[in-house]
């Protein structure tokens, strides 16, 4: 669910962004980290390997969709990986539960 989630969310934002005159670079680094953010939370492993993948899923859309800009568009990929490392790594910290309490 979070492959689909991280899929449909960066095509999304890839079409958006690649219209022209949209000029809301932080309404589109906003939706790449709190999509890569919700895709790895979504998933609930805390695995970076799969929330690096959720990451390219998300920027690559963009890079595709943007190939005149590369340099600008591979700054999408850091934005996606800040939010789904950074939920990954959270989910990490978490307690461990406790069955039976």
């Amino acid at each position: 669910m979070a492959v689909i989630l991280a899929a449909v969310a960066g095509i999304g934002l890839g079409i958006m962004d690649s219209r022209p005159g949209f000029d809301a670079t932080g309404i589109t680094a906003g939706g790449l980290i709190a999509t890569g953010a919700g895709s790895a939370l979504l998933d609930g492993s805390g695995a970076l390997g799969w929330a690096t993948l959720y990451a390219l899923l998300l920027a690559l859309w963009i890079i595709s969709l943007e190939s005149a800009a590369a340099p600008t568009a591979v700054v999408a990929l850091i934005f996606s990986l800040i939010g789904s490392l950074g939920a990954a790594l959270l989910l990490r910290l978490r307690a461990p539960r406790v069955h039976g309490v």
